[in-house]
């Protein structure tokens, strides 16, 4: 909100009317007729010295001008002229020789001119007219723009002289003052502050406001919220009215705010509820200020709703939201829904004029401001409830207090948990405003018209189109990947550039994530028991926080669906049927293990050793039947050497049993050694040689 120093003056010019203020400014500077022509005649010069005490105890400005009137002419002056407020009270004047009368001469809105006469002022002699009276304090809620009460202050000054014055204000040095417009010197002077404008030449244009508080001199009561913060009710102590109206709002307010943002009052110290005038705020019915935890009140505290609205800016001010229609448009809304403060917002009715409004360049009000920039101003205030409003209908009152939250603790709209974070840190801005109305209220809720939240922002001027491009396509293809990964989770390397507004980059990002997914299930399509959709394809893939860790993971995804292929294809070589020689060059081989070992390989997404297991298995069932053929005549081998070593063996029996039986020297010509021994040994089992057995030889 403006400043609220220029509200004190702002609401003076509008009471005082700013025509009339123009015309005793006029007359003041002696363009009214009269005192220019008794200027002019007597020849003289005349300064003032205004000064105005702040006397808190009695309600009131003690006010005393000290009027010079030297005369460098012949001599005769006997008038003068100065200008007081209308509601100046206990007016007296004297001089410093003879009497003094006045005449109210010339009324304005707010101001009197009083035409001053007194003796004979000599040829160089100076005449002092001194001009007391009290201005007091408006009481609360009044139409006067002055306040002066004990823990509050707010009044302006004017200069006198029609040829230049001065003008001091004295004030308690408990009281904290501001000035505006312009400076004053400030002066310490014992418990007391002066504040001094030095000369001014030109009276007619100077005045000066003066608001300030003195802490110690509200009265407090403190009300303290579930989540056990204190709010202090700080009110004059001149208006108990207002203590307890706005004490009573406070209790109810705190309770439903807490409860609606789901989160204690912020920050650590008091929160204050502050009366303060109707001048000070100008149009406005309250303000709050996040820095100092101060929200101030009008003195007019009728309206309902303010205290609620003016609370929830504890939390929904511009130190977390980047633009006013969302600060403001949020604590209406919550104002609306935690106060019981009338009717939701309803859509505003938009003339020909107001059709234009943008809502993302906020109208001030000043203290000259037209009906039709209140207008405006107002619609402002409308629409952007308005937008809360209907989104909130759509989603449901829990889910606009999930957004709201979101956006206070800095949430990600695309985030698969509450703890996710959105990159940037800053304050939100309408983007961040739109995405977490859409991924975290409007999409729980089963909207599913992507375009719903934009197409109001747009309405409002709130959006433009060029930001907007590609949004709906990246969010429904974003919304498509969610719904297929299933028990996967959103990796960073997609949600950021989607929180970022890169949509581009965004579907790029997908498109790879779909690859990657459909990778992991064509691995365990092609391979039992590889369970690809869990294992290190899925962390690769969750944990890419970048464009070059989601292009690692969809290498890892077609490297294992490669190896899942693979040690498919070579172990169902295992379950082919095989001949008698493939199975004997297979006997005593262990296959599980390296099928095992194989498989294994690709469930972890090891190409190079899955490859190396399926080669070595295909080697073996390659090389089997030759195996086979080698072991079958190693064996046909073996058994012909068996046979001959049985011959041998039978020989050597045969002739030991020989050398037993026949003497050494005697030898059967014709046969060989075997035959010889067989021959010896057949004769040896059948007993004594015939004639036949010898040959047709008789022994000798």
């Amino acid at each position: 909100m403006r400043d609220p120093r220029r509200g004190l003056a702002g609401s003076l010019l509008r009471r005082t009317g700013a025509v009339g203020l123009a015309v005793f400014l006029a007359v003041a500077a002696g363009a009214g007729g009269e005192p220019s022509a008794a200027k002019a005649a007597a020849g003289a010069v005349e300064t003032a010295l205004t000064t105005y005490e702040l006397v808190p105890g009695e309600g009131v400005l003690r006010v005393t001008i000290d009027l010079s009137v030297t005369d460098f002419g012949a001599g005769g002056s006997t008038t003068s002229y100065v200008w007081l407020e209308k509601a100046a009270r206990n007016l007296r004047m004297t001089a410093d020789r003879g009497g003094v009368s006045r005449t109210a001469e010339k009324r304005v809105e707010g101001f009197v001119a009083y035409r001053i006469s007194f003796q004979l002022v000599e040829p160089a002699e100076t005449r002092t007219i001194r001009v007391t009276y009290d201005l007091p304090g408006g009481s609360p809620r009044s139409a006067s723009p002055t306040r002066v009460g004990r823990a509050y202050a707010a009044f302006c000054v004017f200069a006198n002289g029609l040829d230049g014055g001065s003008v001091r204000v004295v004030v308690p040095d408990s009281f904290g003052m501001e000035v505006w417009p312009g400076q004053m010197t400030v002066v310490p002077s014992g418990d007391r502050t002066i504040y001094a404008s030095g000369t001014v030449a030109d009276t007619s244009t100077f005045y000066r406001c003066l608001e300030g508080t003195n802490e110690d001199g509200f009265r407090r009561s403190t009300v303290t919220s579930p989540s056990g913060r204190r709010v202090v009710i700080e009110g004059w102590p001149e208006d108990g009215a207002w203590q307890a109206a706005v004490g009573a709002e406070v209790g109810s307010a705190v309770d439903s705010l807490e409860e609606l943002v789901g989160r204690g009052l912020p920050g650590t110290r008091s929160i204050k509820v502050r009366e303060v005038s109707n001048s000070e705020l100008g149009y406005y019915a309250g303000i709050y200020d996040p820095d100092t935890g101060i929200a101030r009140i009008s003195e007019t505290y009728t309206e309902p709703g303010v205290v609620a609205h003016e609370l929830s800016h504890a939390w929904l001010n511009l130190n977390e939201l980047a633009t006013r229609w969302m600060s403001e448009g949020l604590a209406q809304w919550a104002e609306r829904v935690s106060a019981t403060a009338g009717p939701a917002c309803a859509e505003p009715a938009a003339t020909p004029a107001l059709r234009s409004v943008n809502l993302a360049e906020w109208t001030w009000l000043g203290p000259r401001s037209t009906a039709a920039e209140r207008d405006v101003v107002a619609y402002q205030y409308d629409a952007s409830c308005w937008i809360v409003t209907a989104l909130g209908a759509r989603m449901g009152a829990e889910r606009m207090s999930d957004v709201v939250k979101a956006l206070l603790d800095r949430g990600a709209a695309y985030g698969d948990e509450p703890s996710d974070r959105r990159p940037d840190s800053g304050p939100a801005d309408w983007r961040t405003f739109l995405d977490l109305v859409d991924e975290v209220g409007l999409v729980p809720a089963g909207v599913a018209d992507l375009e719903l939240a934009q197409d109001l922002l747009l309405q409002y001027g709130v959006a433009d189109q060029d930001s907007l491009a590609g949004r709906a396509e990246a969010r429904a293809a974003y919304h498509a990947l969610a719904a297929d990964l299933g028990p996967w989770a959103m990796p960073e390397a997609i949600r950021w550039p989607l929180e970022r507004w890169d949509f581009v980059e965004a579907r790029s990002r997908i498109a790879i994530a779909a690859e990657v997914l459909g990778q992991a299930r064509e691995a365990d399509v092609a391979l039992d028991g590889i369970d690809a959709l869990d294992g290190p394809v899925k962390a690769a893939f969750e944990k890419a926080n970048d464009a070059q860790q989601l292009a690692r993971a969809r290498d890892l995804a077609g490297a294992q669906t490669a190896a899942a292929t693979e040690v498919a294809a070579t172990l169902a070589m295992l379950n082919e049927p095989r001949d008698t020689l493939e199975e004997i060059g297979l006997m005593g081989v262990e296959l599980a293990p390296v099928g095992e070992a194989a498989l294994a390989a690709a469930r972890a997404a090891d190409a190079d050793a899955a490859g190396a297991a399926a080669g070595r298995i295909r080697d073996l069932l390659t090389r089997a039947g030759d195996v086979g053929l080698q072991r079958v005549a190693l064996a046909a081998g073996g058994a012909l050497l068996v046979l001959l070593l049985v011959i041998v063996g039978t020989t050597a029996t045969v002739r030991r049993r020989r050398r037993r039986l026949v003497p050494a020297a005697v030898s059967v010509p014709g046969l060989g050694p075997a035959a010889e021994a067989v021959d010896i040994d057949l004769h040896g089992v059948a007993g004594s040689p015939t004639e036949e057995s010898a040959g047709g030889r008789r022994p000798g």
